[in-house]
């Protein structure tokens, strides 16, 4: 695992100046909901700091590989998460506070990518993961996995609000 912490004297006197960064995090696995999260691989991410005036520009993206768990069949599959990273960090943070903007903070001449890597990963993690688009799901009568085993289920798509009529054209049909 590599610090996402970077000292940036040589680039904060001088809008414009600029630095390249590269560098890795370990997440250990997240809860989603119900659901656990396990990441596969480290966050790797890599870009530029800009120095744009008011503050320290962060550009860069992001990769990682996650299990997950898909929400229609419940098989576990890996899943790349690839992102852009565009964060702002500013010496006075307050001040972006009261104008309800998402800056991050300059501290000791240096800025910890971290926070803002940690927030956009787990942002980007669907909320109802499809191992695949056409993903069959799981038979809700017998509960087979569609995707992989075939069935002979009859399917009854009746309403049970509606089974007392159900019962009522049965007895008609015998009498």
């Amino acid at each position: 695992m590599t610090d996402l912490k970077y000292e940036i004297s040589d680039i904060l006197e001088q809008a414009g100046d600029e630095k390249e960064f590269f560098g890795s995090i370990d997440i250990d696995s997240i809860m989603m909901g119900e659901r656990e999260v396990e990441f596969k691989n480290p966050v790797i991410i890599r870009g530029v700091l800009k120095n744009v005036g008011h503050g320290i520009l962060a550009e860069g993206k992001y990769q990682t590989m996650i299990i997950n768990e898909c929400s229609r069949c419940l098989d576990q599959f890996d899943q790349e998460l690839i992102g852009d990273l565009e964060e702002l960090f500013v010496s006075d943070k307050e001040k972006y506070d009261k104008e309800d903007k998402e800056v991050f903070p300059i501290s000791n001449r240096t800025i910890d990518l971290e926070p803002a890597v940690y927030q956009l990963v787990v942002t980007e993690i669907p909320f109802k993961p499809l191992c695949k688009s056409d993903c069959s799901g799981i038979c809700p009568t017998c509960g087979k996995n569609l995707n992989k085993e075939t069935h002979d289920c009859k399917e009854e798509s009746i309403d049970i609000r509606m089974s007392k009529l159900k019962d009522i054209f049965k007895k008609s049909e015998e009498g």
